[in-house]
């Protein structure tokens, strides 16, 4: 509310009347960054509802006065600084694949757009971020941005981030045929736009090199895990002898290969004695191990 003492200086020598008068309601606040004009005779009119002869009252008052209330306005520039930290240090590395070194690469933040302009009563103020469940889109991400007070949310503004997402990607420097096998001079590491999709990323060129393309790699391609295999020791077919082994007792068996695989692959593999598929891991062409 604003009271007549919050925009006239009142004295007088009868305190009942300076009591009446300072507590007197000219109406409501203005909204942070807006103004509304009070006439001398809209005054005259509150003296006189509030009871208070107005001919013991001496108004100087210009014919018109304007009310608003002190403000700060957050820049753009405090918001790109805010949802620059935000992004980089909590959302990327939440939200990539776990283990991925996020601080490899870079975020390249494009526009950020929201409705308004953010006016908080005064500069002492803290802000808090949350993505909830959005995730990255191809070039976006949906942002909440809190500006608080002592705990208490003075306003709540909802932006939109344009952005890129940068990390160093495995990508092929000629086109490899399906089945080649990739050697150190076919790939390199640049950095490349990802989206939310990282699960099949990869950043380290000695995850490819010696692994066989799994269909026609172009040159410039981003090599993903999809894209390559672990050369196969095994093929479907082979014959193997099963292995399954403790500290103190080993047991074989032999098996027929059901699908082909490299050296720590899991494969399908049929046991000769017991008729039975089971699943056991590629040691070399002639052994697979299972687990007990």
């Amino acid at each position: 509310m604003v009271y007549l003492n919050d925009i006239a200086e009142i004295t007088g020598d009868r305190a009942d009347i300076l009591d009446k008068l300072k507590n007197l309601v000219i109406g409501f606040s203005p909204a942070l960054g807006e103004s509304q004009i009070v006439t001398e005779d809209f005054l005259k009119l509150v003296i006189k509802r509030g009871r208070i002869p107005i001919e013991d009252i001496e108004l100087n008052s210009p014919p018109k006065i304007g009310i608003s209330r002190k403000y700060y306005e957050v820049t753009p520039e405090q918001v790109r600084g805010a949802v620059k930290e935000f992004i980089e240090k909590k959302l990327v590395p939440e939200r990539l694949n776990p283990g991925m070194e996020a601080n490899s690469g870079k975020v390249v933040i494009g526009n950020i757009n929201y409705n308004g302009r953010i006016l908080l009563p005064s500069q002492d103020f803290s802000y808090e971020i949350n993505a909830g469940g959005s995730a990255f889109s191809a070039d976006q991400v949906f942002l909440n941005i809190n500006f608080k007070s002592n705990g208490k949310i003075l306003k709540g503004v909802n932006a939109v981030v344009d952005l890129k997402v940068l990390l160093p990607s495995v990508a092929a420097l000629r086109n490899i045929k399906r089945g080649e096998t990739v050697s150190d001079g076919d790939i390199h590491i640049e950095e490349r736009e990802v989206n939310r999709d990282t699960a099949h990323l990869i950043t380290n060129i000695k995850e490819v090199v010696g692994k066989q393309a799994k269909s026609d790699i172009k040159t410039g391609d981003v090599i993903t895990k999809n894209s390559v295999e672990t050369l196969p020791v095994v093929m479907q077919g082979d014959v193997v002898s099963i292995v399954a082994e403790s500290t103190v007792l080993r047991i074989t068996a032999k098996g027929v290969a059901r699908e082909k695989g490299g050296k720590g692959d899991l494969v399908k593999v049929l046991n000769v004695s017991s008729n039975r598929v089971i699943h056991a891991r590629v040691i070399d062409s002639n052994i697979v191990m299972v687990e007990f």
